[in-house]
């Protein structure tokens, strides 16, 4: 499930009490926004199951503090600290694969 943030000290809290953060920066404007945002929830049903995982969206409009160049922009965090982002509305299955690769339990 994907949640709707945009209130900077929400954002910075779900980020300090979350080990892993993608979010989905985006504006109410943007074609490709539009385009890819039912996949990123498609994508976030996978990890329903997930305590250690949250999805977000920030409109980028609504939070100034976001200092996000393009849209949409997709920023992963663990821990608190950013460690990967992808500019720009990939491929479904790219994305995907993107998320995949850094939401990997390790045994």
């Amino acid at each position: 499930m994907v949640k709707e943030v945009n209130n900077f000290e929400e954002l910075m809290k779900i980020l300090q009490t979350t080990s892993i953060v993608i979010i989905d920066f985006y504006a109410t404007w943007c074609p490709p926004c539009k385009m890819i945002s039912p996949h990123f929830a498609k994508i976030s049903d996978n990890y329903k199951d997930r305590t250690d995982v949250a999805f977000i969206k920030v409109d980028v409009d609504k939070m100034e503090e976001a200092e996000v160049e393009a849209m949409p922009t997709f920023r992963v965090y663990k821990n608190g600290r950013l460690v990967d982002q992808v500019q720009g509305a990939p491929p479904p299955k790219q994305l995907e694969n993107w998320i995949n690769k850094h939401t990997i339990k390790s045994s």
